[in-house]
């Protein structure tokens, strides 16, 4: 295959991997509405070094490790615990005259990322499962130049989301950025008791 064709196609793949709905894209979707661009696409900064690590454990086969339950729990532990943080701060500050507080994006990123089981099992199941096949087809400095693609359109999805919630931010008043406010708050605790039902269901067996 065409060299520029199978970077084109690995891009696409990147950024496929990171467009779903969840917590990073809805925090960041806040941080661009009231915060501008720079403070998301620092948020999506942060997450994408998370992402790289994965790569980096898929590529050098430690996947098994963080597929054990015993770290997936304390994976949804934590991811809770950050997820209830941000999104009661977001209902608190939906009913507040005050201006939101900063806190580091990157490493709000970080964490969001990081303790998101999901997120990692949505990298090793579409990456780890054609690796083999990527080492088959193409030479192993193809291979490297594939992941970076992918890393470039992961990129590519944060920084645009960035731009979007950005120029939304300047477009709508302070009423209704409220309102949104408040919705990314009730979603961002509803992904929370995700992560609550996940840990009931591994230590339970519901």
């Amino acid at each position: 295959m065409d060299f520029i064709m199978v970077c084109i196609q690995y891009i696409a793949i990147g950024l496929g991997l990171v467009a779903p709905v969840g917590p990073l894209n809805i925090e960041l979707f806040h941080r661009g509405l009231h915060q501008g661009f720079k403070q998301a696409w620092l948020l999506g900064l942060g997450a994408l070094s998370v992402q790289i690590f994965y790569i980096w454990v898929i590529y050098f086969g430690y996947s098994g490790w963080f597929l054990q339950l015993k770290v997936e729990l304390v994976g949804y532990a934590f991811g809770a615990f950050v997820l209830f943080y941000f999104g009661f701060s977001h209902l608190l500050q939906a009913f507040s005259v005050d201006t939101p507080r900063r806190n580091s994006p990157i490493l709000a990123g970080l964490a969001i990322a990081f303790f998101n089981p999901f997120l990692f099992a949505n990298w090793y199941h579409h990456f780890g499962s054609t690796l083999n096949t990527l080492r088959v087809e193409f030479s192993p400095v193809m291979v490297w130049i594939i992941l970076i693609c992918m890393m470039i359109g992961a990129f590519l999805w944060y920084t645009n989301l960035a731009f979007v919630f950005h120029f939304l931010g300047t477009r709508v008043n302070f009423s209704l950025k409220k309102g949104l406010t408040l919705i990314v708050g009730l979603m961002l605790l509803w992904f929370c008791s995700v992560y609550i039902r996940r840990i009931a269901e591994i230590t339970l067996h519901w």
